[in-house]
Parts: structure tokens; sequence; C-alpha cells
């Protein structure tokens, strides 16, 4: 289902303004507010985006529409808050993205539950590169920092990103210990 409001376009600029679009099927719901742009000369766009998904359906969909032979048995719910702005070649995008109830086939003892990532990063279609000013992910597992670029994204992909890992260790052992008793002490 496709839903817009108060949508306007001038011709004799090319402007454009959506104040808002809702785009929803049993997986997904997308919802774009205040989308101004124009068509002509630069081609700029921006808008405030919110995303839920129910990950078990999503990722059934995406299996079948990647012709895979199994489903990736994943479970939980993905929302996310973020905007976008296009110019020229260049798109922009702000945001957070949380995964709540994350389940997926194994030993349950690894997964993180929950997983929050927050990103700022600038893509540029023209140079085929990304440029990450903010790559950060948190769970009660681990957390990562990244920044940096990804030029030549089409062919070499060559990567000049730095970061920091950190594990929660207290979260890990226990688990590690439990597959493998005679670690115990050697690993504190």
């Amino acid at each position: 289902v496709v839903q817009w409001q108060d949508a306007a376009y001038t011709a004799d600029t090319g402007a454009v303004a959506v104040e808002s679009l809702d785009v929803r099927s049993d997986a997904v719901e997308l919802t774009a507010r205040k989308v101004a742009g124009n068509l002509q000369g630069t081609g700029a766009f921006g808008g405030d985006v919110n995303l839920l998904a129910d990950i078990a359906k999503l990722g059934k969909k995406l299996a079948d529409a990647g012709g895979l032979a199994q489903d990736p048995g994943l479970g939980g719910r993905l929302t996310g808050a973020g905007n976008v702005r296009t110019r020229d070649r260049d798109v922009a995008m702000t945001g957070r993205a949380d995964v709540v109830g994350l389940t997926a086939p194994g030993d349950a003892a690894w997964q993180p539950r929950n997983v929050q990532v927050n990103y700022d990063a600038r893509v540029d279609t023209g140079k085929h590169s990304l440029d990450i000013a903010r790559l950060d992910v948190d769970s009660e597992i681990a957390t990562a920092r990244l920044r940096g670029t990804i030029e030549d994204l089409s062919q070499r992909q060559s990567v000049n990103v730095n970061g920091s890992y950190r594990v929660a260790w207290a979260n890990v052992l226990p688990v590690r210990y439990a597959l493998a008793p005679d670690l115990r002490g050697q690993l504190d």
C-alpha cells in the first residue's frame, strides 16, 4: 500500500513537496515526512524517514526474492529514524536504527538481543565513494566505532577506516566456559 498526503508539484520551477508518504506491506512500514526537492537543476531532495520492519517476514521475502533455498530464520523488530538529503551526486544520511528482540538460529547465549546503530554518512554516486563520519554499533555483547572512507565502491572497494571494538567479556565468558569448561580461569 502506498499513500501520500499534501503532495504538490510546481511545473515552472520543478519544486516538489510531500508532507507525508507511507509505504506499507506485511513486513515493512516506511514513512517519509516533509519531503521537499526540485526536479530541475541539481535535483536536490530531502526529508525525514522512519522505518519499522518485522525481521522474520522481511528475511523470508528477501530470501524468496534472492532465490535462496532456505529462510535465514532471523526474528525481531527493526526500527529506524533518520534524515536523507540529496544534491547533485551526493546522498547524505544521518540517523539511528534499533534491532529489538533479535533471534537467530543457533546458540541463543551468543546472540545480542538488542542492537543500536547510529550513523552519519555520505555517498558520492559520481565517485562511487562512501564517507563514514560516524558508524556506532552497540549491543550487550560488543560495541564498535567506525570512521573513514570506502572509495571505488563499484570496482576495487578501497577501504581507509579507523575504529575501535570493545567486547563485554562478562557477557561472553560464561558462554565460553559452558562450551569449554577447562578454560575457566585462563581467560579471566
